[in-house]
């Protein structure tokens, strides 16, 4: 039985929080809007890339690291379920 996606509600937090779209985080990214979202609801990059979380990072005025703590804590949170 394949596991189903679990969304990163920090992603979708973090862009509501900066009162931005999807496109644009997206485009912040260098990436499609449609890849962008199927990475906040969980179904691209079920382990995600370090190269992405660096992206995100920028988009996000975060650290990498802070990038990684709250994907961890996404990866904690799918495995448990």
């Amino acid at each position: 039985m394949a596991a189903q996606s679990q969304k990163r509600e920090y992603l979708k937090l973090l862009r509501n929080n900066q009162n931005v779209t999807q496109k644009d985080i997206a485009a912040l990214c260098g990436m499609s809007k449609s890849a962008y979202c199927m990475i906040e609801n969980g179904v691209l990059e079920r382990d995600m890339k370090f190269s992405t979380l660096e992206k995100l990072a920028v988009a996000y005025h975060l650290t990498p690291e802070q990038i990684l703590h709250l994907e961890q804590d996404y990866r904690d949170q799918r495995d448990s379920a």
